[in-house]
């Protein structure tokens, strides 16, 4: 009898041990919290709604370290209160510095946004020695009202953005009274340092600040936007949603879609790159293995044709007016008149390809399946050498003369020269970048990287890291508008 009296607490202890496990991993699973470098975990989203993320900055970065706990964070939606966080949330004064979180995100039922509130559970300051003094939370539920509701329509993103006021949460007590303000709402327009971000898990297009790294607004595309294609000289960007086999055409003065391109005949569209002069787009067509030009301007579709097996990237070649079209099972690459779409000439190859880049006459290719970047002199029409890098080159980029490929099979990012047949250096702090971009008036180099769910920011001279464009959220391309 004493026996079966000690094995049932055991059992118990054992049942509920795996309830929690199961949970936890339901939780891990929900939104962009899938991946273990994620930060956050965010509310499952409604059917139906608009999607509203909250940013957090510091008002001032050199301040006292304060360390806070926050339970929930809702929105006020009409008069109701909505969570937009689906577990707590950690917040480090010391290592937000001056960068920006995400607080919180969630599509939510069609409204109107009129007030932040916050559930904070701890307080705390951080000593150097990383150990931390508890303080008292003079008001554990601070409520923000929004200096203007903000209608949230179907299908909509919108953002809002939050200031952490240390100096005046401490005021030199043991106490903490949090002082959150509405930095700004989604202020538009904003037409230069700006970049654009695809995030097709949450239907959106985020844009960010290449003077400050912060997020700076967000635009709805239903149907999971993919590639972005920026034309300065006209004010466009254009956003490939490949669920909906749309293009949408956005001004960059308003933010606004002006024109739906509907892609007659193109069944699953999986890649788009554009021309010099951004005037036709050029579409890989995954499912019927074709490659189609839509020209812009009317939307049409000019002439389109099969390719290789399998086609996966296409970039546009300025010097040589050529396209380059990668071709996955025969291993090639294929230079096709832009104009007719006819092959002018194969490119075999030592693996899969990937991304490619030119400079000048030189075609860089990522060999994904060989490890490798192999070097093509499109003039002489000669393999001039293979550069071996990470594991499983993804993308290539060429900047002031450095040749950057991001290696999403582990390896950072590599960087080498042209001439040299190994990779010099690498980037580390990206588990799985994926997209890179440069903004050359801000010398930043960005790195799509979808493990923390964001863009790693490194210094593109130093190549040291310098910050993060948190999104909690798998970004699909990076387009900067120089």
């Amino acid at each position: 009898m004493k026996n079966t009296v000690r094995v049932r607490p055991l059992l118990l202890h054992l049942l509920l041990l795996s309830a929690f496990m199961f949970i936890s991993g339901c939780l891990l699973t929900a939104d962009s919290a899938r991946t273990s470098g994620r930060t956050c975990v965010l509310a499952p989203d409604f059917a139906e709604g608009g999607r509203l993320s909250i940013f957090l900055r510091l008002q001032r970065p050199d301040v006292p370290r304060l360390w806070l706990k926050i339970a929930a964070v809702e929105v006020l939606d009409g008069e109701t209160w909505i969570p937009l966080s689906g577990g707590a949330i950690e917040i480090d004064t010391g290592k937000l510095g001056r960068g920006q979180m995400l607080l919180g995100r969630r599509k939510i039922p069609v409204g109107t946004c009129k007030a932040i509130r916050f559930d904070l559970a701890k307080a705390a300051l951080v000593k150097k020695d990383g150990s931390r003094v508890r303080l008292m939370l003079e008001d554990s539920m601070p409520r923000i009202d929004l200096p203007t509701p903000m209608a949230l329509g179907l299908d909509a993103s919108e953002s809002l953005f939050l200031s952490l006021d240390v100096d005046a949460t401490l005021r030199g007590t043991v106490f903490a009274r949090p002082v959150i303000s509405v930095a700004t709402s989604q202020s538009m327009p904003l037409i230069s340092d700006l970049a654009y971000v695809s995030c097709p898990e949450i239907d959106t297009v985020y844009l960010f600040r290449t003077d400050r790294n912060w997020v700076h607004g967000s635009i709805g595309i239903k149907g999971r936007p993919q590639q972005l294609l920026l034309d300065p000289a006209s004010s466009r960007l254009y956003v490939l949603a490949s669920a909906a086999s749309k293009v949408l055409v956005i001004d960059l003065k308003t933010n606004r879609v002006l024109d739906r391109i509907s892609l007659a005949m193109v069944q699953e569209p999986s890649f788009m790159a554009a021309d010099a002069d951004v005037a036709n787009a050029f579409l890989i067509d995954s499912r019927g293995n074709y490659l189609a030009r839509y020209d812009l301007a009317s939307g049409n579709l000019a002439v389109r044709a099969r390719i290789g097996q399998r086609m996966d990237f296409v970039t546009y070649l300025p010097a040589q007016e050529r396209l380059a079209v990668s071709s996955a099972l025969d291993q090639s690459v294929y230079l096709v008149n832009p104009d007719d779409l006819a092959v002018q000439q194969q490119i075999g190859l030592s693996g899969v390809p990937a991304g490619m880049a030119v400079d000048g006459n030189i075609l860089y290719i990522a060999e994904e399946s060989a490890d490798t970047v192999a070097a093509y002199d499109l003039e002489t029409r000669q393999m001039l050498r293979r550069v071996r890098v990470g594991s499983r080159p993804y993308r290539v980029m060429v900047h002031n003369g450095e040749v950057f490929v991001s290696n999403r099979g582990g390896g950072g990012v590599s960087i080498f020269r042209s001439g040299q047949v190994y990779a010099s250096r690498s980037l580390r702090g990206t588990v799985t970048p994926t997209e890179l971009d440069v903004s050359g008036r801000n010398h930043w180099l960005y790195v799509a990287d979808d493990n923390c769910g964001g863009i790693r920011v490194f210094d593109a001279t130093s190549k040291l890291p310098a910050g993060l464009v948190d999104l909690q959220t798998e970004p699909a391309d990076i387009a900067v508008l120089n």
